[in-house]
């Protein structure tokens, strides 16, 4: 099928956007003006490639939905979907046009950031989401030994504790005990980790306030800033009159 073809058939679908007309915003918004194809794009982005992985990024997505989504974007031509070896788990990966969003989808978060994203307040608090995207963000060339294990407590929260694990054998986060003997143990208000992932609050600093706590290995303090990738947008939203420490 050529391009021309596939752009025809797509624009004819039944999708939840209504019918473009001949205008490439318009076209582009048939194709992608729904906020979980781009959020999807998004989590691919990041580096997800699992369906769970995905999924774990995205949440209030029902599962099916997201199915839907996937098939849309393979057939637009903007993911491709490989059987990853030794799984029997599909992964997904984006094609060339779909890396090519990229632009798009950081010019949507800084238009966001200069005119309507606001500093986290305690009802955005998502524990399980926080935990994730602190472990996408690990650095493993910044840990000691490429490995790390960190337990976080967070005081008067449900859930009130969580892990994040990473070494050449496994890895992932979730909330709840550890499961194994850990490294470290960060105990902090999962606002203020959120503050600081986003760049309204500096690591350091908070360290240095007693913001958060950090007990372990003696390399922790000073090296846990380090050891994190935050959000892609925190240096804009640190080079706003909005920081906050």
């Amino acid at each position: 099928m050529t391009l021309d073809e596939l752009s025809a058939e797509l624009l004819s679908g039944d999708d939840a956007v209504p019918p473009a007309e001949y205008c490439p915003v318009s076209i582009g918004a048939k194709l992608l003006g729904d906020r979980w194809t781009l959020l999807i794009i998004r989590e691919l982005i990041a580096g997800a490639r699992g369906f769970n992985q995905i999924h774990r990024g995205l949440p209030g997505l029902n599962r099916s939905v997201m199915s839907e989504r996937l098939r849309h974007l393979e057939r637009a031509g903007l993911i491709v979907r490989t059987d990853a070896e030794g799984s029997a788990r599909p992964e997904y990966n984006l094609t060339e046009a779909g890396e090519a969003l990229t632009p798009v989808i950081i010019a949507i978060g800084e238009w966001t950031i200069d005119w309507q994203f606001p500093a986290p307040r305690e009802e955005f608090v998502d524990v399980p989401l926080l935990l994730w995207r602190m472990y996408q963000g690990l650095d493993p060339e910044a840990l000691p030994g490429r490995q790390v294990s960190i337990e976080f407590r967070f005081p008067d929260t449900d859930p009130s504790r969580g892990w994040i694990h990473m070494d050449k054998k496994s890895s992932g986060a979730c909330v709840g005990a550890p499961d194994r003997e850990v490294d470290v143990v960060v105990c902090a208000r999962p606002k203020v980790l959120y503050e600081a992932w986003y760049g309204f609050r500096n690591f350091r600093t908070a360290i240095d306030d007693g913001l958060i706590e950090i007990a372990g290995a003696r390399y922790a303090e000073s090296e846990f800033p380090n050891w994190f990738k935050r959000s892609y947008f925190a240096p804009s939203i640190e080079g706003s009159s909005r920081r906050l420490g």
